[in-house]
Order: structure tokens, then C-alpha cells, then sequence
């Protein structure tokens, strides 16, 4: 990715810093788009777009340089999804020992965060004393993806059922991990940055899933049975 950041630093005179921050934001169109296909087309549910979008690039960022011209992707899975994890069953098991309890909404997810943040606390202070501490990784993202997804979580079990919160987690990590294998792929930095003008494909991409009424390749597998029967 190297000569592209050469080519758009001499073409409009961009810092390395700033370089790396329009990367970013042409890399989140695309990112929304995949969602958007994924829910549509092939069925998968997802917490919320924010939330997917937020993991995404939790990824991207544990498996990123320094200045993003390099790229590991084994570290943004094995990083991101520990994350993941850990904010889920965090926030299940201090959810369901308060669920029971009358309070309101927001001192019960004032409750969850709190066990949340004192279980990672917890977690890094054992991991520094066992001399392991880069078994885990924290930064801003990371932070405002365990608060996002506590809640989220905590939302979703205040009406589903365990089992459905587990499939929808399990789906949201399915998609974002789509969209990290697109945006850590080292080709497709440079791509973007050399070729800013193909998001413009975006716009008509978007308009045929969102006029797409079809059944999703989720449901043609749900209802298989009936669609051979029907045949």
C-alpha cells in the first residue's frame, strides 16, 4: 500500500496521519454496504448496524501498524473476537444475576457496565501479573465497542430469550468478520486510495438491495423442505 500513500501524498499533499483518516472514511461506505448485503440477501442478523461497524473496525485496529501500510489479520481476529467474548459473557452472567431485581432500565445497564469495566479491570490485572499481558489488547474502539455491546446485549435479553441473543451475537461477529476479511485484505487499502471514485458504485449497489424483495439465501435453507416439496 506503500506507493499509493506516496502517490496521494504527492497528488494532494497529505500528511501520513491524514492519509491513514481518509482511508478510514472511504473504507466506511464500503463496510456499511456489506452490511447492508448481508442483511438483505443473505438474512443474517445483527445487533445493530452501529454495532458491526464498531467491531469491524476493533478488528482492523488490533490488526493494523502503527501507520496502517501493513496489515496482520490473524492479530485483528484473535484480538477482537477475545473482546468480543469476554464483553459477552460479562454482560450475560452480571445481566442475569440483577435481571430479577425492580430497578429501571438505565440503573440496571449502569450495573452491567460497572461489572463489565471491573471484569476487564480484573482480567488485565491477573494477565500483567502472569506476565500475559498481551493476551489482550485496549484502546478507544476497543472501550466504546464493550460499553455499545453490553447495552445492546443487555437490550436484547431484556425481551429475547438466551439462545436468541447467543444466534444474534453470533450472526453480528459473522458480518463484521466479513467486512474485516474485505477491508484487511492489503490490496484493497491501496485500491481505494488509488481509485476514491469506484464508492461512487456504491450508490446504485445500495438502491438494488434496498429494492430487493426476494427471499434471503438464510431462508431458502430455513424453508428448503417446502421450496422442494413445492417443486
Amino acid at each position: 500500500m506503500q506507493p499509493y500513500n506516496t502517490l496521494m501524498q504527492e497528488l494532494f499533499a497529505v500528511s501520513e496521519t491524514s492519509l491513514d483518516i481518509i482511508l478510514l472514511l472511504l473504507t466506511l461506505p464500503v463496510v456499511a454496504t456489506i452490511i447492508a448485503f448481508a442483511k438483505h440477501f443473505l438474512g443474517l442478523r445483527s445487533l445493530s448496524i452501529f454495532i458491526v461497524l464498531i467491531l469491524t473496525f476493533v478488528l482492523f485496529e488490533f490488526g493494523s501498524s502503527s501507520d496502517l501500510t501493513t496489515h496482520d489479520i490473524a492479530s485483528g481476529f484473535r484480538y477482537g473476537l477475545l473482546l468480543l467474548m469476554i464483553t459477552f459473557l460479562l454482560t450475560t452472567a452480571s445481566y442475569g444475576i440483577i435481571k430479577s431485581w425492580a430497578l429501571h432500565y438505565y440503573p440496571k445497564l449502569a450495573l452491567v457496565l460497572t461489572s463489565v469495566s471491573l471484569g476487564y479491570a480484573f482480567i488485565l490485572i491477573i494477565s500483567d501479573s502472569l506476565g500475559v499481558l498481551s493476551l489482550i489488547r485496549f484502546n478507544v474502539f476497543s472501550l466504546l465497542l464493550a460499553a455499545l455491546l453490553a447495552e445492546r446485549i443487555m437490550n436484547l435479553l431484556a425481551r429475547k430469550p438466551f439462545k436468541t441473543a447467543v444466534f444474534v451475537t453470533v450472526e453480528s461477529t459473522v458480518i463484521a468478520s466479513l467486512c474485516y476479511l474485505v477491508i484487511g485484505t492489503p490490496a484493497f487499502g491501496g485500491f481505494i486510495l488509488a481509485y476514491p471514485w469506484v464508492l461512487l458504485l456504491l450508490f446504485p449497489i445500495n438502491y438494488v438491495i434496498g429494492r430487493y424483495t426476494g427471499l434471503r439465501l438464510k431462508e431458502y435453507y430455513r424453508f428448503r423442505d417446502i421450496l422442494n416439496e413445492e417443486e
